[in-house]
């Protein structure tokens, strides 16, 4: 989940330009002691709205080829 915020807050630029973020857990990432894991965030604008000023950004986020977080959607107001 930290991970793909941290994903909009850098191509916002501004952290405080996420307005809304919002995930559902649907696996878990097992991560090995020692070791890690790879988790992939692919990004794309879903909406704009031109009157709020605010663009809705759609998450993909996957581990192993399995989505591990649904429905994950942030709200960045631009400048």
């Amino acid at each position: 989940m930290g991970a793909a915020a941290t994903v909009v807050a850098d191509w916002a630029q501004d952290p405080g330009a996420v307005v809304d973020y919002q995930v559902r857990f649907t696996r878990p990432v097992p991560v090995p002691d020692p070791g890690h894991a790879v988790v992939e965030v692919v990004a794309t604008v879903g909406a704009l709205d031109a009157d709020a000023g605010t663009v809705r950004v759609d998450l993909t986020v996957t581990s192993g080829g399995a989505r591990v977080l649904g429905k994950a959607q942030a709200v960045v107001r631009l400048s």
